[in-house]
């Protein structure tokens, strides 16, 4: 379902499960640790309701006894392309597919691909034989559609492409452009976030900790930052194996200026511009304020570009069509936030910036060591606005990359 195919918000969890012992299958299922609530036992699906875990970031509250539907259906082996293809949707994409079907005189449901009649049985209780079932690629293949990503499962074009595109994978990411420390509002020290991002086999991560007007977020006096910048500079030497780079998260004050003078920010390496401030003004605003930024020389990447909070705050009301043309023409990357509440830049705005020849940034923002861990998130995000590896400037290598931000 919508988990399968990345979104950012799902209604439930859809699992399918092939086995020769359905009945055992349901039953665990059904008294699997965690599950609070049975609310259907059927012998090919079971519901069931189960607690959420903590988050495990607390600077977005927690849910503390929040559950979520959880549903399973097991089917038989030869049925689970089929199933899976339909099961994981969209309902749109899936509505594209059977009109494809009925072209070629066949018909599509969750149990096969199979002649198309005038019967009005299913063709699985008459027994018919599938033309294709066991497999979504064995699917596609029949219909003359090359093999579409689950993210791309949303009838945006995706049946029309003439090849499977080659969508950014999270080991293809090797660097990490924003990340906080205790110097404000992060929770590692700079040694503890380098190591962190070593472990995870980066070649390059870069410490952007919050600007001035950043009040709440402990934001750096222009003294405090350069003394950053040569504690950076010195971890940069101690550090094998990684480039660690002096930069900032620099506030987008409301008028499009920038939070430090250009004298301060031409000593930086990277310049992450981002609104935190002001996420209500009306779009014209909005839009003169990002592209003010964008413009300015020192600016690498455009951090989170509306500021949105899901589900609690709306962010900027951006025009993405102007915000992606001047990007690309200012070669200035525009970020996917992969926090899991903001993913921002959202897949839409994403896909209109590919469309726009703009770069993208996957950055986790990190603040604690298990922020890495949201970079999944922010890589589904990419994936459904068709980022490739070549427009992601995080998986390129590091002479590439810091040839770019020397620019």
């Amino acid at each position: 379902g919508s988990l399968r195919r990345g979104k950012e918000t799902i209604g439930d969890i859809d699992i399918l499960a092939t086995s020769e012992e359905p009945e055992a299958v349901h039953e665990a299922f059904r008294g699997a640790d965690d599950v609070t609530q049975v609310i259907a036992a059927g012998q090919t699906k079971s519901s069931v309701r189960v607690r959420l875990g903590e988050a495990g970031d607390d600077r977005w509250g927690k849910d503390d006894g929040a559950t979520v539907q959880v549903d399973l259906r097991v089917v038989p082996r030869e049925s689970w392309g089929a199933a899976l293809m339909y099961f994981t949707g969209s309902k749109e994409h899936n509505v594209r597919l059977r009109e494809r079907a009925l072209k070629k005189g066949l018909t599509l449901n969750e149990y096969g691909l199979y002649p198309l009649d005038d019967d009005e049985t299913p063709p699985q209780k008459r027994g018919i034989a599938p033309v294709a079932s066991e497999t979504e690629q064995a699917i596609y293949d029949e219909l003359s559609v090359t093999w579409v990503p689950p993210e791309l499962r949303e009838d945006r074009g995706e049946l029309d492409a003439p090849e499977t595109p080659r969508l950014v994978e999270v080991e293809d990411v090797v660097s990490e452009l924003h990340a906080h420390t205790t110097a404000s509002d992060g929770r590692m020290k700079l040694d503890e976030l380098i190591e962190g991002a070593k472990a995870r086999g980066f070649h390059t991560i870069a410490v952007t900790d919050h600007s001035r007007s950043s009040v709440q977020a402990n934001g750096l006096s222009i003294e405090d930052l350069l003394a950053q910048v040569e504690a950076v500079r010195a971890a940069d030497s101690r550090h094998d194996g990684i480039r660690v780079l002096a930069g900032s998260e620099v506030d987008i004050l409301v008028d499009g200026s920038l939070d430090y003078p250009d004298e301060v920010l031409e000593q930086l390496d990277i310049v992450v511009a981002s609104p935190h401030a002001a996420l209500t003004q009306e779009p014209d605003v909005a839009n003169e304020r990002l592209l003010r930024a964008i413009e300015h020389p020192s600016v690498r990447i455009l951090g989170h570009p509306t500021g949105r909070v899901i589900g609690k705050r709306e962010g900027l009301p951006i025009d993405i069509g102007r915000i992606a043309k001047a990007a690309a023409a200012n070669d200035v990357a525009l970020e996917i936030n992969a926090h899991w509440m903001r993913l921002d830049l959202r897949d839409t705005h994403v896909r209109a910036a590919i469309d726009a020849g703009a770069l993208i940034a996957i950055d986790c923002d990190v603040h604690r060591p298990t922020g890495f861990d949201n970079l999944r998130y922010g890589v589904a995000t990419a994936r459904r606005g068709w980022v490739t590896p070549e427009r992601c400037i995080n998986t390129w290598d590091a002479s590439r990359l810091h040839d770019w931000l020397k620019r």
